[in-house]
């Protein structure tokens, strides 16, 4: 489920916001169509009261009238009013009683001067509704009721003291939609003589294209909001973080602007701090390493010269190897101060044909390097001049220690890698880490022919982090050791 969730934080900003205000909206049309819904039925409840104390005021004369009887059956109320010789809310055992509507009548009732003993109100759902009564029943004048309903003035179908209902619910085909129910009044109005309302209506109210068109736009303005914040936070976030990475590559960039936020200009204000301080240091300490380096020339040269007229009884050979050893160890300093300072501007670079004029050098001199051409152009910015050295020196770590050097490129997932692998004895996979820390060689001799400065795997490795690439050691099977160069794309 995680992986399907976005994974920047304006993403989850956004996501999050259109979910609060999807659940407010639903909360807020429930709670909107619970108390439209508890107006419209409490008004209808009202109206059908209303309408009863009408009927009881013009109640005709029941003497020798068999009861039940309908008195109204019409449009202007939905539902019947009727007067039978039992309590018909009461009768019903379903349904919820409406004590505080009862109340309402009785009080309605006796307002009109209409005198009351008891009153009854129940409401029932339409599950809850009992069947119909049994047909079959006459009117006073003896004619059947016609089908549809009993006749205005006429008894209800059969002789079942059963509640009476409409001959059909309000709805098409039938059947109530969602939310149906019916209403029920009963007053005594004399002794045993009962006057009834029964109304349908429906209890909720359906959502209007209206009130579905107003949430629409409202959670459509509220997710345009939302994108645009997201929008206006995303963005100085995404700028520190390429430029955190610009860093880390060695570019030099310009002071970010401290905009957005006050917390996100207070950390973009702390990056361009940060950054200032760290170049500073960076580069005093590089300029020390060169300036050592170039302060020592001159002595040695001096010893140099001076080497050349010991006699040789007295180790005139040794003390000149010390010596070119050490200019050499110096040349490689001052170099690997140079690469690490990433001075050099990246361009756009074809790397098999930088590679294959590598190889070329090499082949030209008659050592055993070979180049496996890729099988697609492969172009990638970087430093060029940094890149090439880098090559180099692992190609001559590859001659020095295994005779030999295959060099190729290929493209692995959004790096691409250029791998050098040789036939020598290979590293052992615990020095594998060791040989990338400057000055560290596996070989204890002193003699640069065989054990080198232990700056060649070094200088490869600052170039290769300046590029925001790496370096990367393995033993292959049946070989010596295999160097791979990563590079990003840009």
């Amino acid at each position: 489920m995680s992986r399907f969730l976005p994974k920047s934080l304006s993403g989850q900003f956004v996501l999050l916001l259109v979910a609060a205000l999807i659940c407010a909206q639903v909360l807020n049309v429930y709670l909107l169509m619970g108390e439209r819904q508890y107006i419209a039925r409490s008004g209808h409840y009202e109206a059908v009261i209303d309408r009863l104390v009408i009927e009881a005021q013009t109640l005709p004369d029941l003497e020798n009238t068999r009861l039940p009887l309908v008195l109204v059956e019409d449009d202007s109320v939905p539902g019947t009013i009727f007067v039978s010789e039992v309590n018909r809310a009461d009768r019903e055992s379903r349904g919820r009683n409406l004590p505080e509507y009862a109340q309402l009548l009785q009080s309605r009732l006796k307002d009109a001067g209409i005198s009351v003993t008891q009153t009854s109100s129940r409401t029932l759902s339409f599950s809850e509704r009992p069947p119909p009564p049994r047909e079959g029943g006459h009117g006073p004048r003896g004619h059947r009721p016609p089908p549809g309903g009993p006749p205005r003035g006429g008894p209800p179908p059969g002789d079942d003291p059963r509640i009476y209902h409409p001959s059909a619910p309000p709805a098409p085909g039938g059947r109530p939609g969602p939310g149906f129910e019916e209403v029920l009044f009963s007053a005594e109005i004399a002794p045993g003589i009962w006057l009834n309302a029964l109304s349908p209506h429906y209890a909720t109210e359906a959502l209007t294209s209206r009130a579905i068109w107003t949430t629409g736009l409202t959670l459509l303005g509220s997710i345009i909001a939302a994108i645009l914040l997201a929008r206006q936070i995303g963005k100085p976030i995404r700028r520190l973080s390429d430029a955190a990475d610009a860093l880390g590559r060695g570019k030099l960039i310009e002071p970010l602007p401290e905009q957005g936020p006050k917390d996100i200009a207070a950390a973009t204000r702390a990056f361009n701090t940060m950054q200032e301080r760290l170049t500073r240091l960076i580069e005093e300490q590089r300029a020390t390493l060169r300036a050592v380096g170039h302060d020592l020339r001159t002595p040695l040269t001096s010893l140099r010269i001076r080497a050349e007229n010991v006699p040789e009884e007295f180790g005139r050979e040794k003390i000149i190897d010390g010596v070119e050893q050490l200019s050499a160890m110096i040349e490689e300093i001052l170099g690997w101060s140079k690469d690490a300072s990433a001075i050099e501007e990246v361009v756009s670079v074809d790397l098999g044909a930088l590679l294959d004029s590598v190889a070329q050098d090499y082949i030209d001199q008659s050592k055993s390097v070979s180049f496996k051409a890729p099988s697609e152009r492969l172009v990638i910015k970087c430093r060029r001049l940094g890149v090439r050295r880098a090559v180099r020196n692992i190609i001559d770590n590859a001659l020095n220690y295994g005779g030999n050097a295959d060099l190729s490129v290929r493209k692995e997932d959004d790096h691409y890698c250029i791998e050098v692998i040789d036939d020598g004895p290979g590293i052992p996979e615990e020095a594998l880490n060791e040989v990338l820390i400057p000055f560290r060689r596996l070989e204890q001799s002193r003699n640069r022919e065989t054990g080198g400065t232990g700056l060649g795997l070094s200088i490869a490795q600052s170039i290769m982090t300046a590029h925001g690439g790496e370096i990367k050691l393995a033993n292959e099977t049946g070989r010596g050791l295999r160097v791979s160069l990563c590079l990003p794309p840009v």
